[in-house]
């Protein structure tokens, strides 16, 4: 009777919420404490520590009976898989800037596949993650996301974490090669989620991360999304390399492109010009591939606009250099 009693004070504590409830099972059963322990542990060691992790939660002036069991069964967990596996606890600290649904299992951190699987198997066991039938990929709940993002802000490094995620993104990101659509979509989510949370890494990551975002919603024909994020990354071409850089470089000629298929020619005209000419400035008049399809788009554009004599002369300027 007193352990029925005991177990009802904890499904009361933790607001009758499933995944409050659920995270406190799974510790209990990994850990194999008993449930008046736990329910101490919810009563003194984490109350002290789930205010600052309940603070940003979405639903915290609504709910917040419900916010803070999350927030506390959270903190028992986390402090637990951190001083018993710090590199499963690192693995979520990086995964929390990416979206809920569907990570790939590439976008874990860990170059040694060992480590990688037992810090994937640590947080499902803890309900931390949850595995997809359909594929190596996982999924994090919104609250449990949010606890470890307030977790980096609050305790962690945020430059540090966020970095390591916008680095195994950028790495990890396939091509933009029609065969790899399905694949590359799938990390769009990801990208975009890091979007809202990279300003805190440097401008040379932040331009990397737009770049690939944009270039895939080009892919996807989303245009007018394609051509805001190219004209973001050249909002930080005086900060970086400039067209040395290949994604300086790539963001100019792509917003040229992109203008040019929504018909707006003589803008197109305009910076694909200044692409090529910043471009030969830096490099010279060398046969780089991404200057002469810049060229190509340039003489498109001025086909458009019935200019066919210059547009004639860079084609043909165009091959010969090709040549």
């Amino acid at each position: 009777m007193l352990h029925e009693n005991l177990e009802e004070k904890l499904i009361e504590i933790l607001a009758y919420l499933p995944l409050a409830i659920k995270q406190a099972s799974a510790y209990m059963r990994r850990t194999g404490i008993s449930t008046q322990k736990y329910l101490g542990y919810c009563l003194t060691s984490a109350k002290s520590q789930t205010r600052s992790l309940c603070h940003d939660f979405e639903d915290c002036d609504r709910y917040s009976s419900i916010s803070n069991p999350i927030a506390t069964t959270w903190n028992i967990t986390f402090t637990h898989i951190s001083e018993k596996w710090p590199h499963a606890a690192n693995s979520l600290k990086v995964v929390c800037h990416y979206a809920e649904k569907d990570i790939p299992i590439e976008l874990f951190p860990g170059k040694n596949e060992i480590r990688k699987v037992e810090a994937i198997g640590v947080l499902k066991g803890y309900s931390f993650i949850h595995e997809r039938a359909t594929s190596e990929a996982f999924d994090i709940h919104r609250l449990v996301r949010l606890a470890m993002l307030n977790w980096v802000r609050n305790k962690g490094n945020i430059l540090q974490w966020t970095t390591l995620s916008v680095r195994q993104l950028t790495a990890d990101f396939p091509t933009d090669q029609l065969g790899n659509r399905v694949v590359w979509t799938k990390f769009l989510s990801h990208g975009q989620a890091l979007l809202e949370l990279q300003d805190d890494c440097s401008k040379e990551l932040k331009a990397h991360l737009i770049y690939i975002v944009a270039r895939s919603h080009d892919e996807l024909g989303h245009y007018v999304h394609a051509e805001r994020l190219y004209r973001a990354v050249l909002c930080l071409k005086d900060k970086i390399l400039c067209p040395k850089n290949d994604i300086i470089f790539g963001s100019m000629y792509r917003l040229g492109a992109t203008l040019g298929t929504l018909d707006r020619h003589a803008e197109a005209e305009s910076i694909l010009r200044q692409a090529i000419k910043e471009r030969a400035n830096a490099l010279g008049q060398g046969k780089d591939f991404t200057t002469l399809i810049a060229k190509m788009r340039l003489a498109e554009s001025l086909a458009k606009q019935g200019n066919y004599a210059e547009a004639e002369k860079m084609v043909r300027k165009t091959k010969n250099n090709d040549k």
